[in-house]
């Protein structure tokens, strides 16, 4: 038999939607200098950690740096940019830096995102990024900008008992219309470094529309 459903449990099921929608970064402190010149030909891609306090911080650390460049040379490429990583020595003519270091990586706690969620848990990822002309590496950088990403507030299996006894019927439509509570499990620093990435090459899109450089695909 179909249980009716509450005006309460569909407003608790709009709630969920807008929760899992509602991630990704958030943008600060932009500095930019004037551009001269064409567009660059490529961007080289350096994404670097700071000091570690111990061997797991460090592993988390370099987790994240191997991801976040990852994410960005694969945004990179969609966008239709000729990108590779930076590399000691490699000089590049025509070519700028994509400078990404490390601020903050906390991975927080994958098994209370997963049972509590809203916020429990959650894990954060903070960069500082440079875009950086060719040449000398005490050039000012043509943009900056600090980026910070979390998990955000999706719930997760286990809710408080009187929300979970009056949206038993919201989280069962919940479920059944595609939202997966248990993406929780798959939160983590891949999920702050796919919307860090996406942060990066928005801010770079910017820049290059005020620079008067054509973007491929917006031209």
């Amino acid at each position: 038999m179909r249980v009716p459903v509450s005006a309460r449990g569909l407003a608790f099921a709009a709630l969920l939607l807008c929760l899992a929608g509602c991630a990704g970064a958030h943008v600060s402190d932009i500095a930019s200098t004037r551009a001269v010149g064409p567009p660059p030909r490529e961007i080289l891609v350096d994404v670097e950690t700071g000091p570690a306090r111990n061997a797991a911080e460090a592993e988390d650390e370099q987790a994240a740096a191997r991801q976040l460049r990852s994410d960005l040379m694969h945004r990179l490429a969609k966008a239709g940019l000729a990108a590779q990583p930076a590399a000691p020595g490699l000089s590049v003519p025509g070519a700028v830096r994509l400078h990404v270091a490390l601020t903050r990586v906390d991975p927080g706690s994958r098994a209370k995102r997963l049972v509590i969620g809203f916020g429990a848990g959650r894990a954060r990822l903070e960069a500082r990024a440079e875009l950086l002309p060719a040449g000398s590496a005490a050039a000012m950088p043509l943009t900056a900008f600090d980026t910070s990403s979390d998990t955000g507030m999706k719930p997760g299996l286990i809710l408080p008992g009187g929300i979970a006894l009056a949206t038993g019927n919201a989280i069962h439509m919940a479920v059944g219309g595609g939202i997966n509570l248990a993406l929780n499990l798959q939160g983590g620093l891949a999920q702050t470094s796919a919307h860090t990435a996406t942060a990066i090459l928005d801010e770079l899109r910017i820049y290059y529309r005020g620079a008067g450089w054509s973007w491929p695909g917006t031209a």
